[in-house]
C-alpha cells in the first residue's frame, strides 16, 4: 500500500500502470486531509523533529558552536532509534484509522 496526498498531479496513467505492475495498493487521501490522516505526520515525524531539537541542544551544551552537516550525520542513527520504531509506525496507522480501516477515527478528528 502507498498512501499519498489527494493532489492531482500524483495520479496519473503512468503511476497507477506502476502501481498495477509492481502490485503496489494506492490509496489517495482526501483533500485537505492529510494533517488528520497522513499517518507519518501525526505520529512519526513530530517525535522526529523533538529529538532532532534535543540533539542540538545537547550539542550546543557540549560545546559544538554549528550543527552542521557532520553533526546531524552524527546524531542520525540515535534520532532514528529513538523515532523509526515498528511499534510508532503501527501506532501512526491505527492513529489515522488507515489499518485497520476505521474511518470513524478520522471523521471524530473533524
Amino acid at each position: 500500500m502507498l498512501v499519498f496526498d489527494g493532489h492531482g498531479s500524483h495520479l496519473t496513467i503512468d503511476f497507477l500502470q506502476y502501481c498495477w505492475d509492481n502490485k503496489i495498493i494506492p490509496y489517495r487521501l482526501p483533500s485537505h486531509s492529510t494533517h488528520i490522516m497522513q499517518p507519518l505526520d501525526v505520529r512519526v515525524f513530530q517525535p522526529y523533529k523533538h529529538q532532532h531539537t534535543l540533539a542540538i541542544e545537547r550539542s550546543t551544551r557540549d560545546g559544538i558552536p554549528v550543527f552542521d552537516k557532520i553533526e546531524f550525520l552524527a546524531n542520525l542513527k540515535q534520532i532514528r532509534l529513538e523515532t523509526l520504531k515498528v511499534s510508532t509506525i503501527l501506532s501512526a496507522f491505527r492513529a489515522t484509522g488507515l489499518v485497520p480501516h476505521c474511518p470513524e477515527v478520522a471523521l471524530s478528528q473533524i
